[in-house]
């Protein structure tokens, strides 16, 4: 695996995952009244805290420019160092918010991507999807990319950046160090 190698990968089934983040990324919350936005911060600072695992959130939103139903606004989640996670805040029926995270991903998710790519791409390379280890959990998918150790049978292990180029369509390049 030579430095400086770059890659784009993309997948239908990708696009799912990479929004919903999995199951433990997103929450519902019933408000009884038209105010979206603490209830929506409620969970973030609550319940999508304690899922997604990565610290406690300081929640933000943004003011919705309605409150149809299906209408969405978008909402941050700050970690204490300062690391954002994104959030999408759908309005329900019945008075209800559903919050859905955007920009964070389970590692297991990362790893099967960017296995998949390097198979597909390197027909010839002796790897394995144990051999692609990008941490545990929830990682941030951020501008600074996300860090993943390669270690084939047949070479040195590598270290990797994965940068998301289109979350909506699951594309991402890669470059070895």
């Amino acid at each position: 695996m030579s430095g400086g190698r770059r890659a784009t990968w993309m997948s239908g089934a990708a696009v799912c995952s990479l929004i919903l983040a999995a199951c433990s990324g997103s929450a519902s919350f019933s408000l009884g009244a038209a105010n979206f936005v603490e209830p929506a911060i409620d969970l973030i600072e609550g319940e999508l805290s304690d899922s997604i695992g990565l610290g406690m959130m300081v929640g933000a939103c943004e003011e919705p420019a309605s409150t149809e139903v299906d209408d969405t606004f978008e909402c941050t989640g700050t970690l204490d160092d300062g690391r954002v996670v994104e959030f999408i805040a759908t309005v329900s029926e019945g008075e209800m918010v559903n919050v859905l995270t955007s920009n964070i991903m389970n590692t297991d998710v990362g790893e099967q991507w960017f296995f998949a790519a390097l198979v597909e791409q390197n027909p010839d390379l002796v790897l394995t999807q144990s051999d692609v280890e990008c941490g545990d959990g929830f990682i941030i998918i951020a501008d600074s990319g996300v860090q993943c150790t390669v270690s084939p049978l047949d070479a040195e292990p590598a270290t990797a950046t994965l940068t998301f180029t289109d979350l909506v369509n699951g594309e991402f390049s890669w470059v070895f160090e």
